[in-house]
């Protein structure tokens, strides 16, 4: 069994579990419905507030400050499920 916590953070992890094949992908409104799966898949106690709100930045391009991870993955999944209406 793969241990929860990868070599590259949670980054490469939502790298891997949503099947992009390049760190860029994350970006892609191609993988949304993947990334969206590989947010909910990823234990939220394994990484760091800093970890979650790197990963929100890179992938929305916005920064926010959240008093939660709860809150900022709740976030990051509407705003990826917006993009995907688009």
């Amino acid at each position: 069994m793969m241990p929860e916590k990868s070599q590259g953070g949670l980054l490469a992890r939502l790298q891997n579990l949503s099947g992009c094949q390049y760190l860029s992908d994350l970006h892609s409104p191609f993988y949304i419905d993947d990334i969206i799966y590989a947010v909910r898949t990823v234990s939220i106690s394994s990484y760091s507030m800093g970890e979650w709100e790197e990963a929100f930045r890179y992938i929305t391009g916005v920064r926010m400050e959240f008093r939660s991870k709860d809150e900022l993955i709740k976030n990051l999944i509407l705003r990826l499920e917006e993009n995907r209406e688009l």
